[in-house]
């Protein structure tokens, strides 16, 4: 199933080390990590998250 995970490496709700471990346990899962956006990137980086989610989109 294709996977798409976005992390924040600011985020203090789940730490970086968290998505990582999810994404090696998904086969063909994509990490996209951010420097900052904290746990609601989506909302606090929606325009760098949209345009990863958009290209990855684009290529499934």
């Amino acid at each position: 199933m294709p996977t798409l995970l976005v992390a924040s490496d600011d985020d203090m709700l789940v730490p970086p080390s968290a998505s990582e471990k999810l994404a090696a346990g998904i086969p063909g899962a994509l990490l996209a990590r951010m420097a900052v956006g904290a746990h609601a990137c989506n909302v606090t980086r929606a325009a760098h998250f949209n345009m990863w989610l958009l290209d990855w989109l684009d290529g499934e």
